[in-house]
């Protein structure tokens, strides 16, 4: 859906090493409820300590994107550069800053200095779309770090360690 944040991802973030999300403790299986609004999932998350914000799961994204320009302020960042990213929405160039000062927590599952592209202007508008607000998309940190079971009779995500058998 959000293809072309990848190259994002390639070029821009080259330098950071490979992060993942881990539990604490040693918690093994963490659940959360999500929303379903037109068939997109929406769950929440804890950026820099502040939130719940709303985020769009999303397979096809790369970074984690920022789509709420004001979040830039709202969390203090310091913003390591500005950059033009190709190949997202309809294919128009879009300005966005890029940050590795986040650090993102979904219940008990957190990731330290996640590679963000913050959009100076929101190109998707989610928020108008779903009719509520959304301010990101998150996808392939997640993705790459758990194995993820979706229940979408109750609304339900589950996730696991990979080494972990899911039941």
């Amino acid at each position: 859906m959000f293809v072309g944040a990848l190259l994002l991802h390639l070029v821009c973030f080259a330098t950071v090493s490979a992060q993942s999300f881990s539990f604490s403790g040693n918690q093994k299986k963490n659940t959360i409820n999500f929303k379903l609004v037109k068939n997109l999932i929406i769950i929440p998350v804890t950026i820099n300590g502040k939130g719940p914000y709303n985020f769009l799961l999303d397979t096809g994204v790369g970074p984690l994107i920022i789509t709420e320009p004001s979040m830039v302020d709202t969390l203090g960042l310091k913003v390591l550069r500005t950059t033009k990213i190709y190949g997202l929405g309809k294919g128009e160039e879009v300005q966005a800053f890029l940050s590795s000062e986040i650090n993102l927590t979904i219940k008990d599952a957190s990731i330290q200095h996640i590679p963000t592209a913050i959009l100076k202007t929101d190109v998707f508008n989610l928020s108008s779309y779903l009719g509520m607000k959304i301010h990101g998309i998150i996808g392939y940190y997640f993705f790459n770090s758990f194995v993820v079971k979706v229940n979408y009779s109750v609304n339900r995500l589950a996730f696991y360690n990979p080494e972990n058998k899911v039941k």
